[in-house]
């Protein structure tokens, strides 16, 4: 697996200072996502977050906490779970927390990669911009609003 850098931060850096635990639960990770898909390359994203993507998109991230490490998936939304595995609240992310290795070994994230590798990649800019836009264009758009008489904003 190659490994890009996009964000300030090296994946070293990213890692440096957590728990050696946490650093081990990183490394199992990779090591994973580069059993299932080979050609896939980390980078760090914009939001320097360690990144798996393939030549359609991303398709997962990791991020390090103190205690734990989130697997996140892009399309969590669209994939298998029968062991109820993916956490979260956003409309497509969802997020495995890995508190061990035994945690990360369990054949049901290995399925989880496995079937996010197979679903077409969400394109990080596009997904990222066109929020954004949509806001500036919406806010433009309205009419300015009058400070009410009394009120605290003014």
């Amino acid at each position: 697996m190659k490994f890009k850098k996009h964000g300030a931060l090296t994946l070293e850096e990213y890692l440096q200072g957590a728990d050696p635990e946490i650093v081990k639960i990183a490394r199992g990770i990779q090591k994973l996502v580069k059993s299932v898909a080979p050609s896939a390359t980390e980078i760090m994203n914009p939001w320097n977050t360690p990144t798996f993507e393939l030549e359609d998109g991303f398709f997962a991230i990791y991020m390090v906490a103190k205690a734990h490490v989130s697997l996140g998936f892009a399309r969590a939304m669209e994939l298998p779970d029968p062991h109820g595995l993916l956490e979260g609240t956003g409309k497509n992310m969802r997020h495995v927390k890995l508190r061990s290795m035994a945690d990360l070994q369990r054949p049901a994230v290995r399925e989880l990669v496995e079937a996010a590798v197979k679903l077409p990649g969400r394109m990080m800019g596009k997904t990222a911009k066109k929020p954004l836009a949509k806001k500036a264009a919406a806010k433009k758009a309205a009419p300015a609003k009058k400070a009410v008489k009394g009120s605290a904003r003014p």
